[in-house]
């Protein structure tokens, strides 16, 4: 069972956001429209939230489930999802998302007939639905700091990705580093590689349900095993105390983009920082790993120096030492940042 309280604060949280307001907008014209729908969209996002943390998976079952059964009779009454002995089904949630997404979805695969001025302005009205919903979630008793923490983490898919066949013919990708083609893990986070690079790290696509996800990469841990992904990478900026500050600060995550796993996280990560700027929230302070930092000056620290941005990096090993600059007679210098982008953080103490 759910409690009222929390799906309430669900509910409370996605008025304070504006979205619901927005996306019935989108969905109804004013003055259009057939007879109104059983399910709101202020209730279908609050289910949302809450079947993430009671269910721990995203479906549209189990978000069904929750609203039909987890609720009780009584409130589902009073939001509208029951009639009496008979509720919503199952059908008429699958409509609504299907609805939203006829609205917003701006990729190729999805939309192939969207102009570019279109696909832009719906991936924009997307990530504003994004925006909007975290902000809602933020304290306001709690200033922003300026400081935040920049990183992407990898996805993976509910479907199962497929392998592209190979024309015949065809050329095998080109990557060094292992017999089978894919670049090895020193030159993934080594200084070598560019945003292309990743980019192109992989030729495999989806002949997969997910349309939208690729194969890409990711740092092998204990909890996946394996550095390949099909899915996706989440970008996110999340809040940090500044450098020498002694104050405890909730770690607050304040925007999100979602990309194919095979896809650059530059640009979108520099479209979260504008997004921020554009509220009115400062950044001044930003601390990315090397899947940001090791991209070439102009696009990434020379973006960031633009906007007055101090970039915090983790030192790479080949970074240690002394370094010779020959090309220019630069003198030798100990450590630092080779990267251009600002201050630099060793990963040991010996640093």
């Amino acid at each position: 069972m759910i409690r009222r309280c929390a799906f309430a604060r669900a509910l409370g949280l996605v008025h304070r956001s504006g979205v619901h307001d927005e996306l019935e907008a989108l969905l109804r014209p004013s003055g259009k429209g057939g007879r109104p729908r059983q399910l709101r969209v202020d209730v279908f996002l609050a289910g949302l939230l809450c079947t993430v943390a009671e269910k721990k998976t995203l479906a549209l079952s189990l978000l069904h489930e929750l609203l039909t059964r987890d609720l009780a009779r009584s409130y589902q009454v009073a939001l509208g999802i029951r009639k009496g002995t008979r509720a919503i089904t199952v059908r008429q949630v699958r409509y609504l998302l299907e609805a939203i997404e006829a609205k917003l979805a701006f990729t190729e695969d999805r939309a192939p007939e969207l102009s570019a001025a279109d696909r832009e302005e719906r991936a924009a009205a997307l990530q504003a639905v994004f925006d909007h919903l975290l902000a809602a979630t933020m304290p306001t008793h709690l200033r922003p700091t300026g400081a935040d923490a920049l990183d992407d983490s990898g996805i993976d898919s509910a479907a199962r990705g497929k392998r592209r066949p190979k024309a015949a013919g065809a050329p095998a990708p080109v990557a060094a580093g292992n017999d089978d083609g894919r670049p090895s893990e020193v030159e993934l986070n080594g200084r070598e590689v560019t945003d292309e690079v990743l980019a192109k790290v992989t030729e495999e696509t989806g002949y997969s349900f997910d349309v939208d996800a690729r194969w890409g990469y990711r740092t092998r841990t204990y909890d996946n095993r394996t550095n390949k992904l099909f899915g996706y990478k989440l970008v996110s900026l999340t809040r940090l105390a500044p450098q020498d500050s002694q104050a405890d600060l909730a770690l607050l995550v304040e925007r999100i983009s979602l990309v194919p796993a095979n896809a650059s996280t530059v640009a979108p990560a520099l479209g979260l920082i504008d997004g921020l700027l554009a509220a009115g929230t400062p950044v001044t302070e930003l601390a990315d790993d090397r899947g940001f930092s090791y991209a070439l000056p102009e696009h990434w620290a020379d973006e960031l120096r633009a906007r007055h941005i101090e970039q915090i990096c983790d030192l790479h090993k080949n970074d240690r030492g002394v370094h010779s600059h020959d090309d220019h007679a630069a003198p030798e210098r100990l450590g630092g940042d080779s990267r251009g982008g600002g201050p630099a953080v060793g990963s040991d103490p010996g640093v």
